[in-house]
Order: C-alpha cells, then structure tokens, then sequence
C-alpha cells in the first residue's frame, strides 16, 4: 500500500492543475512502450522490490514550460519537487519518483547541456564520499554533512542522502537509500515490466502529467480515505451511504494534459478484464453522477465535469474539464485520495 503522508514526500506546486493560459498542441506527452520519450527513460530508473510498485509520478516539465511559460508554477500543481541550487530549474527536462516498498526513489532528467561535473565539484567539497555502481557514480553522505552542506536557505543540495548520477542519461537519481539507488541505477525495477502500470499509461498517451497507483489495494485505500484523515463515526457512516463501494479493480491513475490553450484530464481504472471494464464503466459513471465529495462537502459534479465515460479494452476511462472556470484539481485531488467514486 502507498505511504500514507505523501505530503511529506512530494512537493506540489500551490494552487490548482494547469489553467488554459498556454497556445499549440500537446507535446510529448508519456507513452507505454519502450521508446526514448522523456517517461520511458524516467521508467527504466525505478528500484527492485518485492512489494511491487505503489505509486509512479511523473512530469515532463520541458513540455509543460513549452506550453505555458516559465510562470506555471503559478497557474497549478503538478507533481514537481523542490529543485535544488545544484541544478537551475532551466535544466530540468523531467522530474519522477517512484514508491515501491520502501524509501521513495526521485529521478530528474537534466538537458544534455547542463555540467554534471558541478555536482560531483558541489558534493566533493562537502566530503560527501563517493563510489562506483557499474558505469555511474553515487555520492553519499550523513544527514549532519548534507545540512552542512545546504546553505542558509537549505536548498543547495537535495534533501534526499544519497545521490546517483548516471552520465549517459544526464539522470539524477535521490533517495535515503543506499540499496534503491543503486538498484534504479541498475535498472533493476524497470517499470515497462509492470503490465499494470502499462496499460493504465496507454490511454494517456497525452499526458504532460501522471499519477499511476498500479495495485488493487489503492481501491481500499480510497475507501478508508473517502472522507478526510480524522473524520468522526457520523462523517464515515454518511460517506459509505452517499458513495458506494464498487466492484473492485487493478490500477488506478490519473493524467493532464494542456492542448489549444485548455488543461483537461483523464481519469483511469484497470479491470481485470475487458468484461469487467464494460460493467464497470457504467457502474462507475453512475457513482461519480452521484457521488458527494467529503473532503469539499459537495458533489464531485461540482469539482470536475465528466466531459465522456468509456471501456477501452481492460480499461475505464474518464475525460474530465474543470467544472468551473479555469480550474482543475486532478493533482491536488490526487494527494488527499479524494476519489470516493472510484472506491471499492
């Protein structure tokens, strides 16, 4: 099951996902297969685990940025964390972080411009110790030395211990584990293997943006969170009475998407198949039409507007606009696991 305080995992930008501010198309949004797209090589750096993968984000900020300027941090929230004084937030082209089990593994994709070795001059000066993981490098040091090291502000390295750094990519890899940094360095939990995970990214072929949960737990999860972290017994009774369980599912994943100057997005469900899809897309539309958000107090009608509702194969998917001007609260709705429509 996904770490519950994702708070204090990741860093969201304030304010609501995307506004329709920026011109043109989509560009390069995430694909499924095993190309040379921004999240295909994002996917190739995720650690071994036994637990399987809890949860991928990712965003390709080069092609967010493309769309509506350097200013969108302040128009919405994608997932993005905090960028560090060692590399400008010019030279990030992607950023992603995977959760499987353990310490949650951050990878940021730098343009082939950008000077690796002022890391390894950065991190050298302040004794972080240094070894060798195959053809890459990862540089390590204690909590004391890394806020030694981060500066008046505490922003001039990563927060994160550990710090991979794989030249042929132009790939960073952060975590506070020693063993999942060398193992995504390795390549060892590549996600392209998870079929899950895969076909929940087939429909958001567009995306800018992801969030994918490819477990069947995340339903439950929905379930315990449907009406906030500490609600009182007559909040949850009222919940489970307003919002139904429905019949269980594979994955779940979110995406956005900005194209001709409007942010829309896509909600996904993976059934175990294509019988179980086409039952539950209807089951499923019907509980979003209805459904009370707790966490708003007010129809999830008035958050989002369920522009269509459809089975593709194993999946269900909802296309979502905001349902008032300007807004779409995908992400933030993400964070607080305030889907109660898609719970089970």
């Amino acid at each position: 099951m996904r770490r519950m305080p994702r708070a204090t995992v990741l860093a969201a930008i304030a304010g609501l996902l995307l506004t329709g501010c920026g011109g043109g198309g989509s560009d390069n949004g995430p694909s499924a297969g095993g190309g040379h797209r921004p999240i295909d090589v994002a996917m190739t750096y995720a650690p071994k685990s036994t637990h399987g993968v809890e949860d991928f984000e990712f965003t390709d900020l080069h092609a967010v940025v493309k769309l509506v300027g350097k200013e969108f941090t302040k128009l919405g929230s994608v997932y993005h964390e905090e960028t560090p004084g060692l590399w400008p937030f010019g030279d990030v082209e992607w950023e992603a972080v995977t959760i499987s089990g353990g310490e949650p593994v951050h990878t940021v994709g730098l343009s082939s411009s950008f000077d690796l070795n002022r890391i390894a001059r950065k991190l050298k000066a302040c004794r972080y110790r240094e070894r060798k993981v195959g053809g890459d490098v990862v540089y390590a040091a204690s909590q004391s030395v890394v806020l030694a090291c981060a500066g008046d502000f505490g922003a001039d390295v990563p927060l994160q211990s550990e710090v991979g750094v794989a030249r042929a990519d132009h790939v960073v890899v952060l975590s506070n584990s020693s063993i999942a940094v060398e193992s995504a360095l390795r390549h060892e939990g590549d996600l392209h293997a998870d079929d899950t995970l895969t076909g929940l990214l087939e429909p958001l072929a567009d995306a800018q943006s992801v969030g994918i949960a490819p477990a069947p737990e995340y339903c439950q999860t929905l379930t315990k969170l449907m009406a906030g972290r500490d609600p009182t017994p007559e909040i949850v009774a009222l919940a489970d009475k307003e919002d139904p369980a429905g019949a269980p599912y594979d994955g779940f994943a979110i995406g956005t998407t900005v194209s001709h100057g409007k942010a829309t997005g896509r909600i996904v469900m993976r059934y175990a198949d294509d019988d179980a899809a086409s039952k539950g897309v209807k089951e499923r539309e019907q509980l979003f039409r209805s459904g009370t958000d707790f966490q708003l107090d007010g129809p999830y009608t008035d958050v989002l507007h369920l522009d269509g509702a459809k089975a593709d194969g194993r999946n269900v998917v909802f296309d979502v606009s905001p349902a008032k001007p300007g807004e779409l609260s995908l992400y933030e709705m993400w964070l607080k696991y305030d889907f109660a429509f898609a719970r089970c």
